[in-house]
């Protein structure tokens, strides 16, 4: 349940999500939310950052 709350608080703009990538990549593939950064975290299990393509150049975002 905890992926679907987290996109959808993403796809609203309400900020970034921070989530292990097994957990979200269908969002990814699907073009609902974008990568942050184009790297991986090294350790036993991946975290990335995800944000909606619409908040790209919100300040905080940027920051």
């Amino acid at each position: 349940m905890l992926p679907v709350a987290l996109c959808q608080s993403v796809e609203q703009s309400q900020g970034i999500g921070i989530a292990q990538r097994s957990l979200i990549e269908q969002y990814v593939r699907n073009g609902q939310l974008v990568r942050l950064f184009d790297f991986d975290c090294p350790s036993n299990k991946l975290i990335a950052l995800f944000y909606h393509e619409a908040a790209e150049n919100r300040p905080a975002v940027k920051a």
